[in-house]
């Protein structure tokens, strides 16, 4: 069984914005080389525009990296579980 990708975790306010040097030890254990996948909303968030798949990795030094953005949430989630094979 494939493991379940988060959608749209629960992650700190300045997640986006802080320097791999700089985080949480915690935060890096928890979110290091595993991707996630979060919604993205037209301006009154009541329709999914897109899914962004996401990994704090090696990729961006200041912040996860934008591994891509789908229509569809199965696309989005097979490109996050390829990332994890990857990895793996």
């Amino acid at each position: 069984m494939k493991n379940e990708i988060p959608l749209n975790p629960d992650l700190s306010e300045d997640f986006f914005y802080i320097a791999m040097g700089n985080r949480p030890k915690e935060e890096v254990k928890e979110w290091f080389d595993k991707p996630f996948i979060t919604s993205v909303y037209n301006g009154n968030n009541k329709e999914i525009l897109k899914y962004n798949v996401y990994c704090l990795d090696d990729g961006l030094k200041d912040s996860p990296t934008c591994h891509a953005d789908f229509v569809s949430f199965e696309e989005a989630e097979k490109t996050a579980h390829e990332i994890l094979e990857n990895i793996g």
